[in-house]
């Protein structure tokens, strides 16, 4: 229920007023924009407390809305020099579209001249996939974040967000021409299933209790993290290869 994530939230935000923000997005004209407000727990959880699924806005009013958002739940960067990363579809960071090359800013340009920043986001399809899947699995060791029963997933969504709903059960695999299944999901009517795999860019792989039982690696479990992005980079490295 939308109250009581916010309830959870509120308790969250009282650490570290920005610590736990993690927000998505993925473009969209005639297509749906889709954003998210999330926000994670000291457990690992991922919470989706916010956000919108709309089409034809312009970039103007989608940067109004995230930040009327970010207002509505107490989050400001005005004072902030680095300020939150929205994680994004990388094409939107791109200048050349196939077979011609555009001249002017880039969507992420036109976005950080209304005061949204953004970074690149996952977009590979089928390891996004597989992290989500992770996150929604029930690990019956996991202790549940609100009612705090054994057994939960670790990614949570208010139900205020009925366009999610919508989306994730009419998510399948496309079928070969055997009718056998592919790993390729069906590219329609996905944007918020891909905001969820942004989303997810920089959180670290779920280790589940068997897996721990049976984690023997030397290595330091910090070094063998799933990140699809070093966060540790700096703004002007990123700057070198973001057209790449």
């Amino acid at each position: 229920d939308h109250h009581v994530m916010h309830d959870y939230f509120s308790m969250i935000q009282a650490r570290d007023p920005q610590q736990y923000i993690l927000e998505a997005y993925d473009h969209g004209i005639a297509q749906p924009a889709c954003y998210f407000f999330a926000f994670t727990d000291p457990f690992g959880n991922v919470f989706v407390l916010d956000g919108f699924h709309q089409k034809e806005l312009t970039i103007k009013q989608i940067a109004k809305k995230m930040t009327d958002i970010r207002s509505k739940h107490g989050v400001s960067t005005e004072d902030d020099d680095f300020g939150l990363r929205v994680l994004a579809d990388p094409a939107i960071f791109r200048r050349s579209t196939g077979t011609s090359s555009t001249v002017g800013v880039t969507t992420s340009g036109l976005f950080r001249e209304e005061g949204i920043r953004m970074t690149r986001g996952n977009n590979d399809i089928v390891n996004g996939i597989a992290k989500v899947q992770s996150y929604l699995y029930i690990d019956s060791h996991h202790e549940h974040p609100i009612t705090g029963k054994p057994g939960s997933p670790r990614f949570f969504v208010s139900k205020n967000l009925e366009f999610f709903d919508r989306e994730i059960v009419d998510y399948y695999w496309k079928k070969d021409t055997s009718g056998e299944y592919e790993d390729v999901p069906n590219d329609k009517n996905d944007h918020a299933m891909d905001t969820t795999k942004y989303l997810l860019t920089n959180r670290p792989r779920v280790v589940t209790f068997n897996d721990r039982k049976l984690d023997r690696n030397p290595i330091p479990r910090r070094f063998r993290q799933w990140r699809e992005i070093d966060t540790r980079t700096s703004e002007s490295d990123m700057r070198k290869h973001r057209y790449g």
